[in-house]
């Protein structure tokens, strides 16, 4: 089954289960247990790190890249869901609004993005399933800098507000406001926010700024006002004074005129789902009795309103008025586009027939500030959104209008949820009354007759699906098209014609991991699975690789077979990486069962964890859950793994689905229930679907149900299994007793944490006003104690997640919604019904406010004493980071790598590839990730065609480094091409349509020859701007770095820019083949902090006719080197046998690195003078005014070799070489 064909149209089942097990409250008690907390230091937000003391550092990701070939993904890179953009008029600088991750910045035009206000938190009155990194809009008054830049936030993100049982994602904190975040130095670069009270746990959908306001103004004519349109009614912000009380902040008041017009019961107000000001002072807003719920359909009765007192009064627009008689029924969120004067297009979902026969529609408002103004309904629109199975569209989810005028002709671009497998985005320009593909952009058919669209209006094929805003920028002919979806920003330099969309994440830390997993035996290695965006492998710094697409939940490395890597797409479904012998348990590799449709997998939870456990040299374990354990005790050991199901109350485990049957006697095996539980019934049962599970020893898991908790153990001599309920639904009496069991109908269970060598384990949950959400369960006395945690956290903020550290057990860390704690358990047990002590710490210096959904505890198996102990957390929206929890202050640290998966954590450096199967011969010590060869840019002469007069390359003939070659040219005509020396569909239309554009290039069609090879690496210049040109007095454009654009001519490389956009001639075992000329070597430095520092580099090499030669020589003198380069006085002389460039012995990086992106130093070197047939062995060193190449080497023989020195000593990289010449 491939993710990309039916991985998408489950946001509504995504969001039953994030929602659901994101919590809810009680309102009424918690309004009886609060005070107010707006002046609390915890609540005062958090700050950046100030010390080295317990420092969390960021491992991505900062981008996630397809693996190549993956289901056809045609979008090379991904992060998290961007809700919405703000983009200046020339498309270098934007701001983008994620859904968990807070607001980035960009100001290169998208090539790379930056947090703003990262570690900043909103001091909130009730607490609860909220924080201020979640993002729902974004407005911005650009000025002339980013310093000049007015930026509001509305937080909170708008799904499935206020439908219980579901809870939204993350509510919002208010409306954060301030003059250039992005250019200020603080943690905290936002105003006070004195709304929250007003705004807290809403959703804002849109936030509107009165015309005749200037943004920022505290007084006078222009006194700045901003509407916001929220998950309950209509708000408006004024400026206040710039003097106390109100000191220049925004004051909020409810505009709850809305719901007397709808007629609503007193108290309640409509979903406003968009909100516009016009000029003149007009207001309209769309408004929405309900949105669709993961158990619902949105009722009808939306519509359009306008008000023309600012909200104090509203009436309808004609034909958008829910009220008239015979009006078609509107269900859902509208949205509003106004490209000129007081002409409005609005996009909304009709109910034409039954409640799930829902179409697409497109209003025009020609007149919208007229006294009556009066919506026409346009024909032609496309099919913007997929209904799933219930009838649900997802149009609640992903909605986006946005108007262009082009030659006089309104251009309309509508974003929905999937046309599969990418996005749901059309172009469609007005003719009349109708929409029709435009011209130049979205027409079928090869060009010049079409466009290259697969489907008439669609230009979506590669973007990712899930749209959620689309952002114009620049002029004609390269108008900028700006889309937000869930896996990032995509830009189209084209007007959006299809085919010519590029993604646009780097640096943009946004994924909402769920599950993360720890290899085994490297420090380094990770995987992890995401909310819609796949599951992920660390395969650099920061760069993670999606192994599989789709959903993401439970991770497990295989405890003894580590190059297993199993993982949960959704439900029942789950693989392994590599795939190669493995069976899931409900299809047992018959191939005979539907997972989307299977009873079983329909009774799992939507995401669960995973469990394993090492239990002999030869036999690793793997539970996994539905609604019962299964288990495999010989996956990676068999041709095909097999699965067994744990048995309730006890017995052999046995196997209810043997190929992949699911007889109805065989439902209700393993399956928790009867006395004294409820029954099973049909399969299902009373303690619903698996959570999570923990192993306790090899023999004893701990299994997190949704309402209950079940313990089994294996006898170790007859190897039957026998369990016990420790938690279980509200009324059942347990035997033997457990005392003082959390209720699963009060509060949601969240994660279990067995505690290493006992029977003991901490029980974690939501929590509730009056209950504790950290419990310890004593076996010996088999009763829980509250921990006092939930006395320390805010009103409400729920736990989710939980872990013991294995080699001081008497610690516990707790990941909430706004952090992570750290308990130390005291003496006990105390007294029945008093609270086991516990001393809670917020171990959060340097980490982001955000929810953490899962933590995990690195241990090294071999017991050096040396070797870090990690604790990682992931975290909703910004990826995963990590603690070292041995090391008492973690060092800002500067490194180069010796190997892409070497974290410079352990020295010396391990050397073995943990994607491999253990025993595998180790990597080799001079090939570093970190030093990079390529030609340097634009030759005096052209590279010639290398193939055959008659020959082309095509997508079935790609010679790797000739196509990358010809794309390094191409791309700046084409900006969408990644230079990656891979062909794809979107790359073969442009060439295809390129060769549309000159007669002599022809005939038109997807391939490469000669004549274009020579027409485009030959003859395409650039301009000092960047600009493409004929000008032969111009550079030509052939082999210019494929990370820079015309807004970023000097950009430097970022880690996945060096993994994906640098092709070599040939690699013979791990010797880069590399031409005899001018070359560029890239030094990529990585940098353990998030506070940003200059960094530098230091490059040598040596050549020699024998690769031996060079890996012996004697290296003893080098460390003495790099101190003398560094200190103060004149350059020492170059060890004898060594080069170095010409210039600074020390060569500067030209902008800060931190820990968040691995920045590049171009170093050019000549090649040209090397003997062909010669070898050529770099050595990098690198530092920073943070760490001026401090750390010792570790483990230095008396004489060492260039490999020994780059293993021992973490500054230092090797890159060995062979020159031969060009053909």
């Amino acid at each position: 089954m491939s993710p990309r064909k039916y991985g998408r149209g489950r946001a509504s089942e995504r969001q039953a289960f994030v929602a659901n097990r994101a919590g809810s409250f009680d309102p009424a008690a918690l309004a009886e247990a609060l005070t107010a907390r707006v002046a609390d230091v915890f609540e005062a937000g958090l700050l950046a790190p100030g010390n080295n003391v317990r420092r969390w550092v960021p491992i991505g990701p900062s981008v996630v890249r397809s693996k190549r070939g993956l289901f056809g993904a045609s979008w090379p890179r991904a992060t998290g869901r961007v809700r919405d953009l703000a983009v200046s008029t020339d498309g270098r600088r934007a701001y983008a609004a994620t859904a968990k991750g807070g607001l980035w910045y960009t100001e290169d035009g998208a090539a790379t993005w930056a947090p703003i206000g990262g570690w900043a938190e909103r001091a909130g009155v009730r607490g609860g399933v909220n924080n201020a990194q979640a993002c729902g809009c974004v407005l911005v008054s650009f000025g002339a800098g980013a310093a000049d830049d007015f930026v509001m936030i509305g937080t909170g993100e708008l799904q499935g507000f206020g439908r219980p049982p579901a809870r939204p994602a993350l509510g919002g904190r208010g409306v954060l406001a301030a003059r250039g975040p992005a250019a200020s130095a603080s943690a905290d670069p936002w105003e006070p926010e004195a709304g929250i009270a007003l705004l807290e746990d809403l959703g804002v959908f849109e936030l509107a700024r009165d015309p005749a306001s200037t943004a920022g103004t505290t007084s006078g004519a222009g006194l700045d006002r901003v509407m916001a349109a929220t998950s309950r009614g209509l708000f408006l912000g004024t400026r206040g004074p710039a003097a106390a009380p109100h000191n220049g902040s925004f004051t909020w008041v409810a505009r709850p005129a809305l719901g007397p017009f709808m007629g609503l019961p007193a108290g309640q107000q409509p979903i406003v789902t968009d909100v516009m000001w016009l000029t003149g002072g007009r207001l309209l807003v769309s408004v929405a009795r309900g949105l669709e719920t993961p158990t619902a359909l949105a009722p009808p009765g939306s519509g359009v309103a306008f008000s023309d007192d600012a909200g104090l009064t509203f009436h309808w627009v004609t034909n958008l008025d829910p009220t008239a008689v015979g009006a078609v029924p509107i269900v859902g969120r509208m949205s509003f586009a106004n490209p000129a004067a007081d002409r409005v297009y609005v996009l909304g979902d009709r109910q034409t027939g039954a409640p799930t026969a829902t179409d697409a529609a497109v209003w025009r408002i020609p007149a919208a500030a007229a006294a009556t103004p009066t919506a026409d309904l346009l024909t032609g629109v496309p099919m913007v959104w997929l209904r799933n199975s219930l009838g649900k569209n997802q149009r609640d989810y992903d909605q986006t209008i946005a108007v262009d005028i082009v030659a006089g002709v309104d251009r309309i671009y509508l974003g929905g949820n999937v046309a599969s497998p990418s996005a749901s985005v059309w172009c469609m320009d007005v003719a009349g009354s109708a929409l029709v593909p435009a011209p130049g952009v979205s027409r079928v058919g090869a060009p010049p007759g079409g466009d290259g669209a697969s489907t008439a209006g669609l230009i979506g094929d590669d973007i990712h699906p899930d749209v959620h805003m689309i952002r114009f920028a620049g002029a004609a002919p390269n108008r900028q098209v700006w889309v937000a979806t869930d896996g990032g920003v995509f830009v189209s330099t084209r007007a959006g014609r299809a085919q010519t969309f590029a993604v646009r994440a780097t640096g943009m830390a946004a994924l909402e991991a769920n599950f993360i997993a720890p290899h085994p035996s490297s420090s380094h290695f990770a995987a992890f699975g995401s909310q819609d965006n796949g599951r992920h492998s660390r395969i650099g710094d920061v760069v993670w690789e999606d192994m599989m697409g789709g959903d993401g939940g439970g991770v497990a490395f295989h405890p003894n077979q580590s190059q297993l890597i199993v993982s949960q797409f959704f439900r029942a479904n789950w693989g392994a990486d590599p795939s190669s012998g493995f069976a899931s348990p409900l299809d047992q590799n018959s191939g005979t069962v539907t997972i989307s449709t299977d009873r079983e997998s329909n009774l799992s939870a939507f995401y669960s964890g995973s469990a394993t456990v090492r239990s002999t040299a030869t036999v690793g374990r793997l539970a996994i859950g539905t609604n019962r354990v299964w288990l495999t005790d010989n996956l990676g050991t068999s041709a095909v793994n097999t699965w067994r199901v744990l048995p309730y109350p006890g017995g052999v485990a046995p196997n209810p689905r043997s190929g992949g049957g699911d007889l109805p006697a065989n439902r209700g095996v393993g399956v928790p229930g009867g006395a004294p539980l409820a029954p099973v019934a049909g399969g299902n049962g009373p303690l619903g679907d698996v959570i999570t599970a923990k192993w306790a020893s090899p023999t004893v898991i701990l299994v997190l149900f949704a309402n209950g908790l079940v313990r089994w153990t294996q006898d170790a001599v007859t190897g039957q299994w026998s369990s016990r309920v420790l938690v279980a639904p509200a009324g059942v009496v347990l035997a033997p007793a457990v005392a003082d069991a959390p209720d699963p109908a009060v509060t949601m269970l969240s994660d279990v944490a067995p505690i290493p060598g006992s029977n003991d384990f901490y029980l974690v949950t939501t929590g509730a006003t009056a209950g504790e959400t950290c419990l310890l369960f004593h076996d010996s006395g088999s009763r829980f104690f509250p921990t006092q945690l939930r006395s320390q956290l805010p009103p409400l903020d729920p736990a989710y997640s939980s872990v013991v550290d294995p080699e001081v057990t008497s610690n516990v860390y707790v990941g909430t919604v706004t952090g992570v704690w750290r308990g130390v358990r005291g003496a006990g047990p105390p007294a029945a019904g008093s609270p086991w002590p516990h001393t809670w710490t917020w171990d959060v210096n340097g980490l982001p406010q955000a929810a953490v959904q899962d933590l995990a505890i690195w241990v090294d198996p071999t017991g050096d004493a040396s070797s870090p102990r990690l604790l990682r957390a992931a975290i909703q929206a910004r990826g995963i980071w990590e603690l070292d929890l041995k090391a008492a202050t973690e060092p800002q640290r500067t490194y180069l790598r010796v190997h892409l998966r070497d974290d410079r954590r352990r020295l010396p450096t391990p050397m073995a590839n943990p994607r491999l199967r253990p025993g595998s011969a180790d990597v080799v010590p001079y090939a570093s990730p970190d030093v990079v060869i390529r030609p340097k840019a634009s030759p005096a002469t052209a590279p010639t065609w290398r193939l055959g007069p008659a020959d082309t390359i095509h997508a079935g003939n790609v010679p790797a480094y000739q196509l990358w070659t010809f794309q390094t040219a191409f791309r700046w005509i084409y900006p969408s091409v990644l230079a990656d020396g891979r062909w794809t569909d979107a790359f073969g239309a442009l060439v295809e349509f390129h060769r549309s554009t000159l007669p002599a290039l022809a005939p038109v069609e997807p391939k490469i020859n000669k004549a274009l090879w020579d027409s485009v690496v030959g003859g395409t210049h650039l301009s000092p701007t960047g600009q493409v040109t004929a000008n032969a007095a111009d550079p030509l454009a052939v082999y210019r770095a494929g990370w820079q654009t015309p807004l970023a001519m000097d950009a430097v490389a970022t880690e996945v820019d060096l993994l994906e956009n640098v092709v070599v001639p040939r690699t013979l075992l791990d010797v880069q083949q590399v031409f005899k000329e001018p070359s560029t070597v890239d030094v990529l430095i990585h940098h353990r902090d998030t506070s940003p520092t200059a960094a530098f580099a230091l490059l040598l090499w040596r050549s020699s006719a024998s690769p031996s030669t060079l890996l012996n020589t004697d290296v003893t003198n080098l460390p003495a080197y790099v101190a003398s380069v560094l200190a103060a006085g004149p350059v020492p002389s170059v060890p004898t046998g060594w080069d170095r460039p010409p210039g600074p012995a020390r060569i500067p990086l030209s902008v800060p690195v931190d820990a968040r992106m691995p920045r590049a130093v171009p170093i050019d070197v000549d090649l040209s003078t090397i003997p062909t047939g010669h070898f050529v062995l770099f050595l990098a060193i690198a530092g920073s005014t943070a760490d001026l190449c401090t750390a010792p080497p570790v483990g230095l023989p008396a004489t060492p070799k260039p490999p020994d020195l780059t293993k021992s000593w973490p500054h230092a990289a090797l890159r060995l070489i062979r020159v031969t010449p060009r053909p």
